[in-house]
């Protein structure tokens, strides 16, 4: 959990809530398919070269989903200029 905290977004709810849901990230071969695991990422329909990427999957974890995207908008949040 220490490890995942050092990630920007990841506190300690995220970490934990990780850790009890899935603790053997090496079955996964990819990232992607991690977080394809948790329902983080759009469903993907692609052939030969071609990427096509369809709507965000409801598969998954919502909690989990609900949390993650959470730190990301707190991220994006300190990253951003103040317009006003």
């Amino acid at each position: 959990a220490r490890r995942l905290m050092t990630v920007r977004g990841v506190g300690p709810i995220i970490a934990t809530a990780l850790l009890a849901k899935q603790t053997q990230p090496e079955r996964f071969a990819n990232a992607r398919l991690f977080a394809a695991y948790f329902g983080l990422v759009p469903s993907q329909h692609s052939t030969g070269e071609k990427v096509r990427l369809g709507k965000m999957s409801k598969h998954g974890d919502a909690y989990l989903r609900s949390l993650t995207i959470q730190g990301a908008h707190a991220v994006l949040k300190q990253l951003r200029p103040d317009s006003q």
